[in-house]
């Protein structure tokens, strides 16, 4: 019988325990501050126009010369957007890449032609995949209203970016 009580009370005390754990209203872990949404968008930026640079010196099909243009265009008008609300906020604006963005810069910048052009393709589908995941969570947990429109605003940019990779990756399967 007292082994049956050990049991039942061994079964209660995590209960007890995530039941009592369940009173820190105040702390709320899915908020995204303005500085870490600022600068991650940032580094987002900035891989792409790195990269889309890359494509406009290593890159021999017009298709993929196009969208690298495109990207240039788009990711630095987003950058811009984005340092003003850093200054307005007084964040300082970091564009630094992480490791793997820069290790796949670096795998990028030693390729040229096809290789490049299929590479390239297939980063960016799965850079825009990322950054549109990026954005989502960002416009969930922002608290800021300004930055929250301005993460919808370019999400749904982001979107239109990815279906064209997703072309430009069809197209350079087949070369």
């Amino acid at each position: 019988m007292r082994i049956k009580r050990w049991n039942i009370l061994l079964l209660l005390v995590p209960f007890i325990f995530f039941t009592a754990c369940d009173d820190d209203e105040d702390v709320d872990v899915d908020v995204m501050t303005p500085t870490a949404f600022i600068q991650e968008a940032a580094a987002i930026d900035t891989f792409e126009i790195v990269t889309a640079n890359l494509a406009l010196q290593n890159s021999t099909q017009a298709e993929v010369q196009e969208f690298a243009q495109l990207m240039l265009q788009e990711h630095t008008a987003t950058r811009a957007q984005l340092r003003t609300m850093a200054r307005e906020r007084n964040i300082s604006l970091q564009m630094n890449m992480t490791q793997e963005r820069e290790r796949i810069r670096t795998r990028l910048q030693s390729q040229t032609g096809t290789p490049f052009d299929k590479d390239y393709a297939n980063v960016q589908v799965e850079a825009h995949e990322d950054a549109i995941q990026f954005y989502e969570r960002a416009r969930d947990r922002l608290q800021d209203q300004d930055l929250k429109t301005l993460a919808d605003q370019i999400l749904l940019r982001l979107r239109d970016h990815l279906r064209e990779a997703q072309q430009l990756k069809d197209f350079t399967d087949q070369l």
